[in-house]
């Protein structure tokens, strides 16, 4: 995304960058690393990032005359 980021701003246009994190590095958390675990935190998340998503969407789109 740091490359999109950077030639988006040299060629003058308005960006943003939402992300979401489904898990601590490893060695941060008491349990190892598992995919699953991953895959449902982003499950979990998915109503909640889509509602800021579109949020974000209508507050950036400009209305036209």
């Amino acid at each position: 995304m740091v490359p999109e980021a950077i030639m988006a701003r040299y060629l003058g246009l308005d960006m943003a960058g939402p992300s979401l994190v489904t898990n601590l590095a490893a060695g941060r958390s008491a349990s190892p690393l598992d995919h699953h675990d991953v895959l449902q935190c982003g499950k979990d998340a998915c109503d909640h990032f889509s509602l800021l998503l579109n949020r974000l969407l209508q507050l950036w789109t400009v209305p036209t005359a």
